[in-house]
């Protein structure tokens, strides 16, 4: 694993196209927020960009995932976990990615580093956090559209910004 820096995150993000974002089992707020928000950034860049969906997304969050998950039969160039801490999280349909997964974003301190690359903010409230620097990083402009999933991902990840982790940061 090798620790990449916030400029190697971008660059990575700008050099490479046909993305393919996963999340973990059971995806929550930050999960899903930082996956969708993530997606919409990078398409706003130009990129082509999909989330993979699994059975256990629920239907809470449709109105944030609403034409991010990708179709039957796409093949990905470059794939990125967000807010996930280890390849044994990832759900049934994303193991066959576990080998191939080239950024993991994530705030958790026990990543286990299993990614090619990984950008680990270990105090961050939530990977929506770290999303919405990526975000201001690249020039984008905080559309409703991006900052919807956002919020999502850091208000679910500091109990609606009650928990001991919500710094200034999050808020």
């Amino acid at each position: 694993m090798y620790q990449l820096t916030m400029d190697d995150v971008l660059t990575l993000l700008l050099l490479n196209d046909n993305y393919l974002i996963l999340t973990h089992k059971k995806p929550d707020g930050d999960a899903l927020g930082s996956a969708s928000a993530l997606c919409k950034i990078l398409r706003e860049k130009g990129k082509t960009a999909y989330i993979l969906g699994n059975n256990e997304m629920g239907k809470r969050f449709d109105n944030i995932l609403e034409g991010t998950l990708a179709p039957e039969g796409f093949n990905a160039d470059f794939v990125i976990s967000v807010d996930v801490a280890d390849v044994k999280l990832l759900p049934a349909n994303a193991q066959c990615y576990a080998e191939n997964i080239m950024l993991a974003i994530d705030h958790h301190p026990t990543n286990t580093g299993f990614a090619g690359h990984t950008y680990l903010e270990a105090d961050a409230a939530a990977t929506g956090e770290i999303i919405y620097k990526i975000m201001g990083n690249l020039g984008l402009k905080a559309t409703k559209d991006i900052m919807t999933p956002i919020y999502i991902a850091v208000s679910t990840d500091t109990g609606c910004f009650r928990y001991s982790n919500t710094t200034a940061h999050s808020h």
